[in-house]
């Protein structure tokens, strides 16, 4: 696995980016399926973090969609604002 890279390695990869998407259906059905095995969940999440947190710094009010590193855009959320 490369680090530069790593969503080479993503579980999810080449699924259609509709399954992750929190608008409708359970996301604990999608992260259980693939983010809890997945072996760059934590690079995925960190990637994440900090782009979405880069996204609210420029707009407070951007909405955040899609599991990603196995977490909720609300969970995502409290982990940005909590500055972890």
């Amino acid at each position: 696995m490369t680090t530069d890279r790593w969503w080479e390695d993503a579980a999810c990869k080449g699924y259609d980016t509709d399954l992750f998407d929190t608008k409708e259906g359970d996301p604990r059905v999608i992260i259980d399926a693939f983010c809890r095995t997945c072996p760059v969940r934590t690079a995925c999440l960190r990637d994440a973090l900090s782009v979405e947190a880069a996204l609210l710094r420029e707009d407070p009010k951007t909405k955040l969609y899609y599991i990603r590193g196995g977490k909720t855009p609300n969970e995502r959320l409290e982990i940005i604002r909590s500055g972890r």
